[in-house]
């Protein structure tokens, strides 16, 4: 059986989701969050949608950033164990 505290370069450094991998996840979920929230600009700059949706994607961006950060720091917490 091997010694759990060696280092071995297969094995991912830390995280549950191997860190390279949860950044890709988080860089993919901000990127199409950002694309909508522009169409919705763009949107609602040509009267299209109501001016309120600008605002409540504007929000929906600043949650998705915050939850993506969060997951890649709890991802990387409970993979130090």
């Amino acid at each position: 059986m091997p010694d759990p505290t060696t280092y071995d370069e297969r094995t991912p450094s830390k995280g549950i989701i191997a860190p390279r991998r949860a950044r890709q996840i988080a860089f993919a979920v901000v990127t199409i969050t950002l694309v909508a929230c522009t169409l919705t600009a763009l949107l609602a700059i040509w009267d299209c949608v109501a001016r309120d949706s600008l605002w409540r994607s504007l929000a929906t961006v600043t949650i998705v950033l915050v939850a993506t950060g969060l997951f890649t720091v709890v991802n990387e917490h409970f993979g130090k164990g």
